[in-house]
C-alpha cells in the first residue's frame, strides 16, 4: 500500500514553515502551501514540488478552502 497524505503548510516560504514543509515532503507527504501571491515566489520555492495555493493565512475562508482534503495543517 502506498503512503499518500496531504499536509497544508502555512508559511512554507519562510524559515520554520519551509523546514516543516521540506521534511514532510521528504517523508512522502504531498505538501500544499498557502501563499498570498504564488506568482512572486522565488525560483527555489517554485521548484520545491509543493502545490502552491493562492490565499491569505489570516483569512479563515482561504485557509478552509486550502485545507479541504488535507490530513493536517
Amino acid at each position: 500500500m502506498a503512503f499518500h497524505q496531504t499536509a497544508l503548510v502555512l508559511g512554507a516560504s519562510g524559515g520554520i514553515g519551509g523546514e516543516v514543509a521540506r521534511r514532510l515532503a521528504a517523508r512522502g507527504w504531498t505538501v500544499r502551501a498557502l501563499h498570498r501571491n504564488p506568482d512572486r515566489l522565488s525560483a527555489a520555492d517554485k521548484a520545491s514540488g509543493f502545490v502552491w495555493v493562492r490565499g491569505d493565512a489570516m483569512s479563515a475562508v482561504d485557509v478552509a478552502a486550502a485545507a479541504e482534503g488535507a490530513s493536517v495543517i
